[in-house]
């Protein structure tokens, strides 16, 4: 509540989060380790096949905070810079679609959400390396797609690149 209070304060109008939150409670100190975990299980033992809805729930509220003070927020689907999407043993093609379909039918119709990234540095993807393949360019298509495809309401879908590639 303080950060959002500080940026609204400060006019800002819109902020970026990611939509799996970060799991550690150092990040989130005062956050119980259920309300900052977006997938089954535990963070020592998860079940990546499975939502938390208690996380969700958080999510939600977070997004309800944006709308009473005016806000939006630009939604970032996959983060990779922490597990499970850095690791290609367990972020396969059916739970990263997976994932996708879930946040669009969860948060599509919410009027804070105004845009959706689908990951910074795309170019990342899969292994966290910093490179640029054809392969990354068909991967964020690909999903930029299924966003276009699936999100009911039109949300704009963008993607950001590291590298300096054309």
């Amino acid at each position: 509540a303080d950060y959002l209070n500080t940026r609204s304060a400060q006019k800002f109008n819109f902020v970026r989060m990611f939509s799996s939150g970060y799991w550690s409670t150092n990040v989130n100190p005062g956050v119980a380790a259920a309300d900052a975990w977006a997938w089954g299980g535990t963070a020592s033992s998860p079940n990546y096949d499975q939502f938390n809805l208690q996380f969700f729930h958080r999510l939600e509220a977070i997004l309800g905070e944006l709308k009473t003070k005016g806000m939006y927020a630009e939604i970032l689907i996959f983060n990779y810079y922490s597990k499970p999407f850095t690791d290609p043993t367990i972020w396969t093609t059916a739970r990263q679609d997976r994932w996708a379909q879930y946040l669009i039918a969860r948060l599509a119709s919410d009027t804070t959400v105004f845009l959706w990234t689908v990951t910074n540095e795309y170019d990342t993807y899969p292994d966290g390396i910093y490179t640029h393949t054809t392969s990354d360019d068909t991967w964020a298509k690909n999903m930029g797609t299924l966003f276009h495809n699936e999100d009911p309401h039109k949300h704009p879908t963008t993607v950001h690149s590291m590298s300096t590639a054309p």
